[in-house]
């Protein structure tokens, strides 16, 4: 929704704007900047985070700039910018403004809106003002562009209700695949069988069952959400039809939440293979390159750590090792409930290209860590594992945890003689609980294993583990000399890095997700 800027707004607003700052696409701005024109300032936000801001300047008695209208990098073509230019445009029109301009980068963004490309000397002189500030000044490669009030939409509603059109044709087009009468079926028989069968609760398969029963129930309780929100969305536009023009902003509101559900639903229906509800065991190795590369998987941690606190996934970490200097070697940790299912797509090699801060000539480094996802594979699935096919080995642990930890042999490795698979877990005080954490990602992998080899392809995998290099990336983060984010299967990218090591992933993880899909 789109609300009018207030004082505490600030800091996110100069993080936004000076990002583009800094590509040389706007002027930087400061903290006192914006405090003074703070009332100039709507931002763009859901319940997730500000996703945009914009600001309406007047610059003469019938005049006004829009201007500093930025989009996170992540959230451009949701039609944010362009519902902020809308609504400053309504606002300018109510303010009494008989003309809007703005210097652009971005022509065909405000043709769309409806401005005309005009000269820069038919723009008010005070402008210039601004523009001594700029590096550029006074050889300005920005398009003067402007639009009269009078032309000007009062109904600013057209294009979200012709994106409600197609978001009812998708919905409807869920529900085949949904098979709500099959699955509330299977819940239902799920149900009664526990109840009439006395045996029920001694039964191996009724923990499978009891799961796949409460994964079923999750499933039709956000399709039925989805399906409500849809009928409040018609009610409210059937209202605005009756010339009840009150409801405009709650017609806004509802589309927003709708288009969001709608895309994580989307994603819910995508994502049914065998293991996509299981938990994650994740695990990151840092490549060569010593200190540098300990701190890069250290960086993906952090990263993958607070997607799951975004996205409210509980994290448990099974086994760590520091670097020698800093950051981390390896760490093994889980994600609960579809952490496998959206973080499938984050096996591979994950490049950092940056200026070292451990180097004291601040040269440019490349750095590589690899990520490995697996399912938890469930206790009732049969994987035979022979007491004399292990080596285990305990060993004082290592790092943080206390002086217990630090002086007793609680640590478990675990060595899969006729595989040589090798797990390790130390997170636990108990030598007995870290044995049955090893024993839980030993059987995970040898799964992961038994898989590759069917498949033909455990060769594959076993290069990718070995090399953790160039010709295995899925992902480039570029800092330095520019920045970047870039999937390279996807093609998805985003320079807006500070937002995507700080847990922002949701769209790569879709980008995948659709890509995988062959959607």
């Amino acid at each position: 929704m789109i609300r009018h800027a207030k004082i505490n707004d600030a800091p996110v607003i100069q993080q936004i704007i000076n990002q583009y700052a800094t590509k040389g696409q706007m002027l930087q701005i400061s903290r006192n900047e914006i405090y003074e024109k703070i009332y100039e300032f709507i931002i763009w936000e859901d319940s997730e985070a500000i996703k945009g801001v914009c600001a309406l300047h007047p610059t003469w008695s019938d005049t006004a700039e829009i201007r500093s209208l930025a989009v996170v990098e992540q959230y451009k073509r949701q039609k944010i910018g362009h519902s902020m230019v809308e609504y400053s445009l309504k606002r300018a029109k109510e303010t009494g403004f008989k003309k809007v301009f703005a210097l652009t980068y971005m022509q065909n963004f405000f043709e769309n809106c409806g401005f005309k490309v005009t000269e820069l000397d038919s723009l008010p002189k005070k402008i210039w003002t601004d523009c001594l500030k700029c590096p550029k000044y006074p050889d300005c490669d920005e398009t003067a562009v402007i639009i009269d009030i009078k032309y000007i939409k009062d109904n600013m509603l057209e294009d979200i209700l012709q994106e409600i059109d197609e978001l009812n044709n998708k919905v409807k087009s869920f529900a085949p695949a949904v098979k709500e009468d099959v699955l509330q079926k299977k819940v239902d028989d799920i149900e009664n069988m526990s109840i009439t069968d006395k045996d029920f609760w001694s039964k191996k398969e009724s923990k499978h069952l009891l799961k796949e029963q409460s994964a079923i129930k999750k499933f039709l309780e956000s399709y039925r959400s989805l399906l409500q929100t849809k009928e409040d969305c018609d009610v409210l536009i059937e209202l605005y039809k009756e010339d009840e023009t009150s409801v405009e902003k709650d017609i806004i509101d509802i589309f927003y939440q709708y288009k969001k559900q709608t895309t994580d639903f989307e994603l819910k229906l995508i994502l049914s293979d065998q293991h996509d509800i299981n938990n994650a065991i994740v695990t990151i190795h840092s490549g060569a390159g010593g200190t540098e590369s300990d701190d890069w998987a250290s960086m993906l941690f952090r990263m993958y750590s607070r997607w799951a606190e975004k996205n409210n996934f509980k994290l448990e970490i099974l086994d760590q090792l520091d670097g020698d200097e800093a950051g981390i070697k390896s760490i093994t940790f889980i994600i609960g409930e579809y952490g496998f299912g959206y973080l499938k797509g984050e096996s591979g090699v994950h490049r950092l290209v940056r200026i070292s801060p451990f180097d004291s000539q601040n040269r440019r480094h490349t750095s590589f860590a690899s990520v490995f996802v697996l399912p938890e594979i469930d206790d009732d699935l049969e994987i035979e594992i022979n007491e004399s096919d292990l080596r285990i080995d305990t060993y004082r642990a290592g790092g943080a945890g206390g002086q217990h930890i630090n002086t007793t042999d609680s640590a478990v490795r675990i060595t899969h003689i006729p595989t040589g698979i090798v797990v390790s877990c130390q997170n636990e005080r108990s030598q007995h609980k870290n044995k049955a954490s090893a024993m839980k990602i030993l059987k995970s992998k040898l799964y992961e294993y038994e898989m590759e080899k069917r498949s033909e392809a455990k060769e594959k995998l076993e290069d990718s583990k070995t090399n953790i290099g160039w010709g295995n990336q899925i992902r480039s983060y570029v800092m330095h000399p520019y920045k970047m984010v870039k999937d390279l299967r996807t093609r998805y990218e985003t320079g807006n890095v500070d937002n995507v090591m700080d847990g922002e992933l949701e769209q790569f993880i879709r980008q995948y997700l659709l890509f995988a899909a062959g959607i």
